[in-house]
């Protein structure tokens, strides 16, 4: 997305989807970092504290706000999406809405969210 590198991309929305599992599911933390694809827990606990402040067992006791900030408003959708913002056209090609991309899903489909779709 404009503004960061394909990893950073990567590595934030896997730290927005493993920290939205930590607040919403019983699924050790260990399980969780496997699940979302680090190559080691100490790889994970590192990025985890880097970008939200806290270990992942602390943000768990206490848990704020998952999303990471970014430059193209491009953020982990629970359960297992993205959520692409609305954007206005200023020239021939068409706007459109906001949508959702089951991008975690086996098999990922695209969404819009104005026509009733994922919420």
């Amino acid at each position: 997305m404009a503004g960061e590198s394909p990893e950073r991309f990567r590595d934030r929305l896997l730290l927005e989807r493993a920290a939205w599992m930590a607040r919403e599911t019983d699924l050790s933390l260990r399980d969780i970092a496997a699940g979302c694809g680090f190559r080691g827990y100490d790889v994970f606990v590192r990025a985890f504290r880097r970008e939200l402040g806290a270990s992942p067992s602390q943000w768990r006791a206490e848990p704020t706000a998952w999303e990471i900030d970014a430059p193209g408003d491009v953020h982990f959708h629970p359960p297992d999406g993205i959520r692409l913002p609305a954007r206005t056209s200023h020239d021939e090609r068409p706007s459109f809405g906001a949508a959702y991309v089951e991008a975690f899903a086996p098999d990922p489909r695209v969404v819009a969210l104005d026509d009733g779709g994922v919420g």
